[in-house]
């Protein structure tokens, strides 16, 4: 027996030796296990120097078990004459496994490990924990042939084209997946998904779940971008998101929560990407700001949409949709129901949630025309204001002039009145009065608009009466003005025709 193995590995060095240098055919060799073939055989249909223990050799059949080392027999798939390759293959219950030389094109030579022939079996990379207990395996990789080939790492059923399920240790920071990329390329992309998809009920180019049950921090997308360049023409993005669509809401992102931003958020406004531009129409902004009902609320739960929690301040988008429909959208967002086999959320076919909601941006140029409709009307309010004060100051000076010159009679009216014309201004009776009071006046035919003002002692314009031609008097009350002294002037087209004081008595 012992001579035996001594031969065995003899004519296994030979044959590595001699497979190296040139085209052998195998020698047949004692018969292991009780087998009626021999250890190595010669097979006329190729040049595989190898060891069977059950079948025809060189077949395919369900109940060959053979290994072959060399180059396979030229009529075994995969391997035909054009395409030589040299190295190991077994074969089991009508599956292969190779790890050969092959060649790709000329003197190029690819080292490729393929396998078949079951769509559900798969190639796994094991470490061994125990030497003494080959059962104790730490599967590290695991690739499956299903769809268009999946890889796992951590897990022995990836779900995706690169599943990864490890717990990495050795240090304060893990990362379940890890992409460095160095270069002086014009692009270069550290990590690159690109997913076309015809036809699917929903598509994720990239996806990050982070699930945890004690951390302090915990980012499902972390993205640092450090730009040491000193060029003012660099361009940095932390993050470019683009998307584009021949239907439907296209949404470049859509965040489920509240959002953060400690900086500035700009929006494109170059004139070059604008066409039709139309100044807001003056008077109608700010009436139809006046038909917004601003609001305070609070969210609804739902187990779809995660909203702030707290007092809100905002509008209700039906109401703005009345008054200003361009800054009213709707938005349609997936209904989850479970979990795929990664333990992601799984939208449900068929099931979305519709709704509205409001650009508060857009509403900024509607507030700025509105805020400059209110300050022109402040400015012509205020310019009006400074001709009427310049008018009161003409009258208080021609009513100290008046005043300078009254002279009181036994009843305390005011003998400063021209003669008599067909346009005149009597005194009122009674004078004093505690309840009411009656003034005269005339007027000419030729006369186009008078009126009547009544005025304080301090010079303060209180009342003005525009005066008909058809009757000859005013009524006025007592309960109309505080108890003292006043003086009324009648004006004609813009002349002062007489002044009289009266007195309204406790």
């Amino acid at each position: 027996m012992m001579r035996f193995n001594k031969l065995y590995y003899a004519f296994i060095a030979l044959g590595f030796l001699v497979f190296g240098n040139a085209d052998v055919t195998a020698q047949g060799v004692g018969t292991p296990n009780g087998n009626t073939s021999s250890f190595f055989s010669t097979n006329n249909a190729g040049r595989l120097l190898g060891h069977r223990e059950a079948g025809t050799f060189g077949a395919f059949p369900s109940g060959n078990q053979w290994i072959g080392i060399g180059q396979p027999t030229t009529f075994l798939s995969p391997f035909a004459p054009k395409v030589p390759a040299y190295g190991l293959r077994s074969q089991w219950e009508g599956q292969s496994g190779i790890f050969a030389l092959k060649s790709a094109s000329g003197s190029t030579k690819d080292l490729v490990v393929e396998w078949g022939d079951n769509t559900s079996s798969k190639l796994k990379f094991s470490f061994i924990e125990d030497l003494n207990n080959p059962t104790a395996l730490k599967e590290i990789m695991t690739i499956s042939p299903s769809g268009n080939g999946t890889v796992g790492i951590g897990t022995t059923t990836p779900f995706a084209a690169l599943d990864v399920a490890s717990s990495p240790s050795g240090g304060s920071v893990t990362f379940g997946i890890q992409s460095v990329a160095t270069g002086s390329n014009f692009g270069f992309y550290g990590m690159n998904s690109s997913v076309n998809i015809s036809s699917s009920f929903f598509t994720y180019g990239l996806q990050s779940r982070v699930t945890s049950g004690s951390t302090s921090y915990m980012y499902g997308g972390g993205f640092f971008a450090n730009n040491s360049t000193t060029s003012s023409s660099a361009i940095t993005y932390g993050i470019y998101s683009q998307a584009s669509s021949t239907s439907g809401t296209v949404w470049a992102g859509y965040f489920v929560g509240d959002v953060f931003v400690s900086g500035t958020i700009n929006h494109a406004s170059d004139k070059r990407f604008k066409k039709d531009i139309k100044t807001l129409s003056s008077g109608a902004v700010t009436a139809k700001l006046m038909e917004l009902r601003p609001a305070t609320y609070l969210y609804k739960n739902d187990e779809n949409i995660r909203f702030s929690k707290g007092l809100q301040y905002g509008f209700v988008a039906q109401e703005v949709e009345k008054v200003f429909p361009d800054l009213v959208n709707d938005v349609e967002q997936p209904v989850f129901e479970g979990t795929d086999e990664a333990g992601n959320p799984m939208p449900a076919e068929g099931k979305s949630i519709k709704f509205k909601s409001v650009n508060y941006t857009g509403l900024i140029p509607v507030l700025t025309k509105a805020l400059q409709e209110h300050e022109m009307a402040l400015v012509a309010y205020k310019a009006e204001l400074n001709a009427q004060k310049a008018i009161n100051a003409e009258l208080q000076e021609k009513l100290d002039q008046v005043l300078s010159a009254m002279e009181l009679d036994g009843d305390n009216s005011a003998i400063d009145t021209p003669a008599a014309t067909e346009t005149s201004l009597g005194q009122n009776m009674p004078n004093p009065f505690g309840q009411a009071t009656e003034i005269t006046y005339s007027l000419a035919s030729t006369v186009r608009n008078a009126n009547i003002q009544i005025y304080n002692m301090d010079g303060k314009l209180l009342a003005d009466y525009k005066l008909d031609k058809d009757a000859n008097s005013i009524q006025l009350k007592a309960n109309e003005y505080q108890p003292g002294v006043y003086i009324y002037v009648m004006m004609a087209d813009g002349e002062t025709i007489g002044t009289r004081r009266m007195i309204v008595s406790q």
